[in-house]
Order: structure tokens, then C-alpha cells, then sequence
């Protein structure tokens, strides 16, 4: 079962999902005959399947195993482990990605609130829901709320990573569009100056400039 199973991961990690969901659905029926349904275990390989099912972009098919996996962590572990935060975090990406931000925002900011207890406020289980939320936030029509967690994630992510690095660059860039996607280029027209005046420092202007340009 336990090699059934590490199969199965292996296959998610690589993307190859329509093969490691026969064996995670294998996986989750033995466990629940074995161990029983709300067995910590089992839950495990819900949620797993669930992810498989979003890394598809099939979010109508894992919400109700998101659902399902998140309320069974929650009555039996607790709202606030760790298991229960990370089925949580998948359930809100599932609601927001089926545009249906009002449901997704307090799950999100849960998580966030916990994990930014646990963690730190720079962590990356926590930046990963900053970053998240913020667009959940402009999606659901709350620029107040927006705005203040997309800059607190660029500065956040300045901060742990650096802020003379290509992956800081690119970050610069997705915050800047995010922002204007959601009709705030007042707080996008900085983002993408620094952008691209990182990308010149990156490669010089008199050498590749049209190419660092470019990749805007």
C-alpha cells in the first residue's frame, strides 16, 4: 500500500496526474476499509486526490473531495493543524478559481492568520496565501484589502529572497499585472518601473537591453 501510494506521488510530481489517480482512488478505498473514514491517513489520500483534480483544472470535480476533506480534518484533528489548514487552503483556492471569491476569502484568511502564527509573517506556507488572497481580495471587488496584501507580499518576498534577484523581477511584474487586471495602475505603474530597471541591472542595457525589455 505504501508503495502503491509513493507511486502515485511520484506521478503527481512529475505531472503525470492521469496515472496517479487510479492509484491514489486504490489507495483512498483501502484505507477506508482498513482504517476507516476518518482515519488521519485516509484524509490524507482524499485531499491528495482533490489536489490531483486542481492540478487538472478540474475544480468542479475537487470541490465536493475538498469539502469533504477539510470538513472531516476539521471534526477530527481540529481547525487548526496543520493537515486541517492545508486541506482548508486547497478548499479556498477551489472556490476562487470557480469564482466564487466570497466563499473563498474566510477560509484564506484562516489559514493565514494561523499559519502566520506558526510560522512568521515571511514564511512560504504563509506568503503562499498572502499572495493568494490578495487577488482573491481584487477579485471579490475589496482593492482595500487588495492592494496592502499584494504589496505585502512583494515586500515580504523582497525581503527572504532578495531584491536584486530575476525571481524578485518576475514578482515585481505579476503584482504589477495582477493590479492593473483589477483597474489599479497607480499601485501597478511602481512595480513595473522596478521591474524593469532590475531587468536592465540583470543585463545591461548596451549589451542584451532589447531582450531584458523583452520579457515584460
Amino acid at each position: 500500500l505504501l508503495s502503491m501510494h509513493n507511486l502515485a506521488t511520484a506521478y503527481s510530481v512529475v505531472r503525470r496526474y492521469e496515472e496517479a489517480l487510479p492509484l491514489q482512488q486504490r489507495v483512498l478505498d483501502i484505507r477506508r476499509r482498513v482504517l476507516g473514514p476518518d482515519a488521519r491517513e485516509t484524509l490524507i489520500t482524499l485531499n491528495e486526490i482533490g489536489t490531483t483534480h486542481i492540478n487538472q483544472q478540474r475544480f468542479d470535480l475537487a470541490l465536493p473531495i475538498c469539502k469533504e476533506a477539510f470538513e472531516r480534518f476539521h471534526a477530527t484533528l481540529g481547525p487548526d493543524h496543520p493537515d486541517t489548514l492545508r486541506a482548508e487552503d486547497s478548499l479556498g483556492g477551489v472556490y476562487w478559481s470557480l469564482k466564487q471569491p466570497a466563499k473563498a476569502v474566510p477560509l484564506l484568511e484562516h489559514v493565514l492568520e494561523c499559519r502566520s502564527k506558526s510560522y512568521g509573517p515571511d514564511h512560504d506556507l504563509t506568503l503562499s496565501v498572502v499572495s493568494v488572497l490578495g487577488v482573491v481580495y481584487l477579485d471579490a471587488g475589496d482593492p482595500a484589502k487588495g492592494v496592502p496584501m499584494i504589496q505585502r507580499y512583494v515586500e515580504s518576498f523582497g525581503k527572504t529572497k532578495g531584491t536584486d534577484t530575476p525571481i524578485y523581477a518576475t514578482t515585481l511584474y505579476r503584482a504589477s499585472q495582477r493590479l492593473f487586471d483589477h483597474d489599479q495602475p497607480a499601485d501597478a505603474v511602481p512595480y513595473l518601473r522596478q521591474c524593469l530597471a532590475l531587468r536592465q541591472q540583470q543585463v545591461p542595457v548596451g549589451v542584451h537591453g532589447h531582450a531584458a525589455a523583452g520579457r515584460l
